[in-house]
């Protein structure tokens, strides 16, 4: 059994979370960041495919959806994981609505939300002015969910 973890992430928590997760996996497992590299192998060399990214102004990134678009025909056929890392879990379904082909929604064996981070040390002038205006506040929040990753890693092997 052989799985890939396709992902976008530019600001790290993403990333931390497709490593814990890639640890966790107790089979032949490869990540793919698609924000610095494009696929290698064909997708009927992995048994499954999870795919996840972040949730910015309620979107993930394009290079997700676009993945998932042309690779609909070859998902169709693997055992699919959905997940997502953003702070407003009480919008997750949403997002997950918005953000996948419903085949692929459909398809998943697991779909989890893997909480979030806003540090606004990694944040540049103005979408640190634009979050204060819509948080509230300056402050970072971390509402990070390793627990979740794990959960979701035992979930994918069972299935």
């Amino acid at each position: 059994m052989k799985t890939l973890i396709v992902f976008a992430s530019s600001k790290g928590y993403v990333t931390e979370c497709v490593d814990l997760l890639k640890k966790k996996i107790t089979e032949e497992c490869e990540t793919l960041n698609l924000k610095k590299e494009k696929l290698k192998k064909p997708l009927t060399e992995y048994d499954t495919v999870v795919i996840g990214g972040s949730i910015h102004i309620g979107k993930i990134q394009k290079s997700i959806k676009k993945f998932c678009t042309e690779n609909l025909e070859q998902l169709r056929s693997r055992k699919i994981g959905l997940f997502l890392c953003c702070m407003e879990e009480e919008k997750f379904d949403e997002y997950i609505q918005e953000n996948f082909p419903e085949e692929i929604r459909n398809k998943a064996s697991v779909i989890s939300c893997f909480g979030g981070r806003i540090d606004m040390d990694q944040q540049n002038f103005l979408v640190k002015k634009m979050l204060k205006k819509v948080k509230g506040s300056s402050e970072s929040v971390f509402q990070e969910k390793p627990q979740a990753v794990t959960d979701f890693a035992g979930e994918l092997m069972k299935h």
